[in-house]
């Protein structure tokens, strides 16, 4: 019998019960699913699932309350006593799922494929069809890692030719089919920038604008001008984006972290009061991230979240990993000449004019723009305290362990523990 069974409520309300204290309940890793499929779907589509050794499945749905037909206390006893015999079970919580009588077949079938394209994101990460998938679910799960591929709201600005839904004259400047997404704290300002001058040529140089300049309202390209600022559900919906030339800028994710914290946390005071506080900031941040993974609504993302949120949430990643050119930027000089070579190389492939090349080449190199952090008297009291710091340390390794393994990036300075877990991908 299990110590913790008597806390299990037989009632119609033990769901509630379930859903508002399921570690404690249960006593193993759980993780409340909305999965309204009918629940024959197990059994008559077995290949769809590929469940984990360490999965184990809680069906918990309306219709066994409406009928009164609660789950028996000992199936329930017996179903937790095999998480526990397995060692470090996962349990998932199944709610929502709609019983289709086998007679019923045409409607069973609609009921499948309509539940299948809504929740097709969500079955692809927690019971994912490839290897690398399971492998990124199961050590999500295990280790308190903040998990890849979770939308957030990311800033897209396209140069593109012929879309009336996007220009609705016709532009001066030469149109380039080019599209970027802008991480936070990944350059984004200068990649603002860039996208800015080849919207409106013009507009750019007759403002006298710089590619150093900071976001200003009565600037040529503002976030309210649709025919520049592209949302994301925009894009992912309309098949005339599909054939863009897309790239964004991508930033080693610790030092990503210390722009954001000197910027947003230190300067602004913008995170919950913790000023330069680094411990509190970085336990906020998992804090809220955390939140945001069981309810990622995007109109509800806070701007820390959308600063601090991992690189692989940006940009519809999970879809649109292998259409972009990932560029690899750094604050110092020789990183950053390293990515305004790659991307002048992708604009001369694209038609830009030299001279916009010149310009985007010879400013990105010359200058920073006023909240850039990199040579702030702050910056090395940061990077000192995140080298140091274990508490710092470990929770950005929980936050950015995904990024660090995606893209790539060196991981030379992560600690000990977490380099050995690399290699299992490897």
């Amino acid at each position: 019998m299990l110590p913790c069974s008597s806390k299990v409520q037989l009632s119609p309300t033990y769901e509630d019960v379930i859903y508002d204290d399921c570690q404690s309940v249960f006593d193993v890793p759980c993780l409340p699913v909305i999965f309204p499929f009918p629940l024959s779907i197990f059994t008559d589509f077995p290949e769809m699932f590929a469940f984990s050794n360490n999965a184990h499945i809680l069906h918990l749905y309306p219709s066994h309350i409406k009928q009164k037909r609660p789950y028996s206390k000992t199936i329930l006893e017996h179903r937790l006593e095999m998480i526990k015999s397995s060692g470090s079970g996962q349990l998932l919580l199944l709610k929502n799922l709609k019983i289709v009588r086998k007679s019923e077949e045409r409607v069973k079938r609609k009921i499948i494929l309509r539940a299948f394209a809504v929740n097709f994101l969500v079955l692809l990460y927690y019971f994912g069809f490839t290897a690398q998938t399971k492998q990124y679910r199961d050590l999500h799960f295990s280790s308190g890692l903040i998990p890849p591929y979770i939308n957030i709201r990311s800033d897209l600005f396209v140069r593109i030719r012929l879309l009336k839904l996007v220009y609705l004259s016709v532009q001066i400047s030469p149109k380039y089919n080019i599209l970027s997404c802008g991480i936070r704290k990944s350059m984004s300002q200068l990649l603002i920038n860039i996208m800015c001058l080849l919207h409106n040529e013009a507009e750019f140089l007759n403002q006298k604008r710089s590619l150093n300049d900071t976001w200003m309202s009565e600037r040529v390209c503002s976030h309210k001008d649709l025919k520049f600022h592209i949302p994301q559900k925009i894009v992912d919906s309309d098949s005339k984006f599909r054939n863009l030339t897309k790239f964004a800028f991508i930033r080693d994710p610790f030092d990503r972290f210390i722009s954001f914290y000197l910027h947003i946390c230190k300067n602004d005071n913008g995170c919950w009061d913790c000023g330069d506080d680094m411990r509190c900031v970085v336990q906020n941040v998992y804090k809220s991230l955390k939140n945001y993974e069981k309810n990622p609504d995007e109109s509800t993302s806070s701007l820390v979240d959308r600063h601090a949120a991992p690189i692989s949430w940006n940009c519809n990643l999970h879809q649109t990993f292998s259409e972009y050119h990932l560029i690899k930027i750094g604050a110092d000089y020789q990183k950053r000449e390293s990515a305004i070579i790659e991307l002048t190389n992708i604009l001369k492939q694209k038609g830009v004019p030299d001279n916009l090349i010149s310009k985007i080449s010879n400013e990105s190199m010359t200058g920073e723009t006023i909240h850039g952090t990199y040579k702030s008297p702050g910056r090395l009291q940061a990077e000192k305290q995140v080298l140091e710091d274990t508490v710092v340390r470990e929770y950005l390794h929980k936050i950015y362990f995904f990024d660090y393994l995606i893209f790539q990036f060196d991981t030379s300075h992560l600690d000990e523990h977490y380099q050995r877990l690399f290699k299992r991908f490897q």
